[in-house]
């Protein structure tokens, strides 16, 4: 009897103890890293070679990254897409903290997005693109190319890959969306800019035609991301700046393109300029409500930021340690600079505003 009664508990043991190792590190060829908290700059606690047995603890909502402790008792926390996963009914969901929530600094999603986007619709723009206006800081590499390139890390953001996917899937003019060179977007362009025929890409655009006007019929865009005024800030005056961005608003409208208006930078460079560009992110905000368009508040986001996100010239936005590769690899460390802060909130302005206008859900 005593006997039987040890293998019982063996086998008790054995079942159980099957039963909870849940998961193993995919061979890739190279091991995983265990780290203290579920984001890519947090310590690494161990490196695990592959095949290394995981018992699963938790999961983070989006399932992207799994709690787990391995057989000689260290707990932390892996990439969900490294792990081979045998089963993850009954593992508690986590709800982690972001690095950067990009929600509060995107608003006006209303119900005239969907009714701007059908309209442009019944003008052939195209669903899966998008444009994108405005001055050097949107004109730079910097600004999306490397996702449009597939070039990204969305770590805790993982719901944007749908968008992404979306919007990747078609050339606009020159590359899909998110890489694509803009007609509407020059360095150191003004808002005048946009709205005068002279400054238009005279092999491309017809004659007296703007450079807006030309990029929306040329690449017939169902959304545009538009941030203009950076170098207006240096010598226009208030009431010029809003009928300009007025204009181009209305005239996004009246194509049938939803604009997604953002406020702009700070400027460190000059004192009277950085008034200015307050004034003219004001203006912006206002703009967006009268007309009902959406926004992001990037100024809001950045000033937060050190040297509110801007690189030593205090104009343009800062870059992360390794420039271009790290401007859409949205960690924390990352997410310390400006050209990552602005990608994330374009991006997710983008996933909000195209489920709105289709009526996709989440």
């Amino acid at each position: 009897m005593r006997n039987r009664g040890f293998w019982l508990l063996v086998l008790l043991w054995l079942a159980f103890g099957a039963a909870a190792q849940q998961a193993e590190v995919l061979d890739t060829g190279a091991s995983l890293r265990l780290r203290a908290e579920p984001n890519t700059a947090a310590a690494i606690l161990a490196l695990l070679p592959p095949r290394t047995p995981l018992t699963l603890l938790s999961r983070s909502a989006g399932n992207t990254w799994y709690e787990v402790e391995t057989a000689d008792g260290q707990r932390g926390w892996v990439k969900a897409e490294f792990v081979r996963v045998s089963s993850l009914e009954d593992v508690a969901t986590q709800t982690i903290a972001l690095p950067l929530d990009p929600a509060p600094f995107v608003s006006g999603i209303t119900s005239r997005v969907r009714s701007i986007y059908s309209y442009g619709q019944t003008l052939g723009n195209r669903d899966r693109v998008f444009s994108k206006i405005g001055d050097s800081i949107t004109f730079a590499p910097f600004n999306l190319r490397m996702v449009g390139e597939g070039s990204y890390t969305l770590s805790e953001y993982a719901y944007l890959q749908p968008m992404i996917a979306h919007f990747s899937s078609v050339f606009a003019r020159t590359h899909n969306a998110f890489a694509n060179e803009s007609l509407a977007a020059q360095v150191g362009w003004s808002s005048t800019a946009l709205l005068r025929a002279s400054f238009a890409d005279k092999a491309l655009c017809l004659p007296d035609e703007t450079p807006l006007a030309c990029e929306y019929r040329l690449v017939k865009p169902a959304f545009a991301l538009i941030m203009i005024g950076t170098n207006d800030a240096g010598f226009l005056d208030e009431a010029t700046y809003r009928n300009n961005l007025r204009a181009i608003v209305q005239r996004s409208v009246d194509t049938g393109v939803v604009p997604i208006l953002s406020t702009l930078p700070a400027r460190r460079d000059q004192e009277a300029a950085q008034a200015q560009a307050l004034r003219f992110n004001t203006i912006i905000r206002q703009t967006a409500r009268a007309l009902r368009v959406p926004l992001i508040d990037l100024y809001a986001a950045l000033e937060t930021l050190p040297d509110a996100g801007l690189s030593p010239d205090g104009v343009h936005l800062s870059l992360p340690p390794r420039g271009y590769a790290d401007c859409a690899v949205f960690t924390a460390e990352n997410l310390s600079y400006g050209y990552t802060v602005r990608n994330l909130l374009q991006l997710h302005a983008l996933d909000a505003v195209w489920r709105a206008a289709a009526q996709r859900g989440g």
